[in-house]
């Protein structure tokens, strides 16, 4: 799938959106997220929370699983928490393909900030569901 499409997809992603993910880039062996930090998405210490790192690590590898054209689903995520996110404007989530099997497509993920400096590290493992982006999903159960 382009990018653009990924980009149409993710129109119906309302928690992402929520969030306030946004796509830099997208193919099936790499992703590029950013994310505008607000005051919304810190914990009571001032960090950005663990669950809005978790959710943009989730975004940006799903979007490249997806980008292989069928819908898919977590299966397992393995994250590591390396330093605390704090006094930054914009963090950037970058997904790097690491095994694309016959179902299973698995992610090395990583939280950074605009220098490259690794602030969560992550795999993140996706069930290729075999329907096609488009299709209703329920229509295959």
């Amino acid at each position: 799938m382009t990018k653009e499409q990924i980009q149409d997809l993710r129109v119906t992603d309302y928690f992402g959106r929520d969030v306030g993910a946004k796509m830099l880039d997208v193919s099936g062996d790499h992703a590029l997220f950013s994310l505008d930090v607000e005051q919304r998405h810190s914990n009571p210490s001032g960090t950005i929370h663990g669950g809005v790192l978790f959710t943009m690590c989730d975004i940006t590898a799903g979007s490249a699983a997806h980008s292989f054209g069928n819908y898919t689903t977590t299966t397992d995520a393995n994250i590591h928490y390396l330093r605390a996110v704090i006094g930054l404007e914009t963090i950037y989530c970058e997904a790097t393909l690491l095994k694309r099997g016959r179902s299973l497509i698995v992610y090395d993920v990583k939280i950074k900030d605009a220098d490259g400096k690794v602030y969560t590290s992550g795999t993140f493992s996706y069930f290729d569901l075999g329907i096609p982006i488009g299709e209703k999903v329920e229509d295959h159960e």
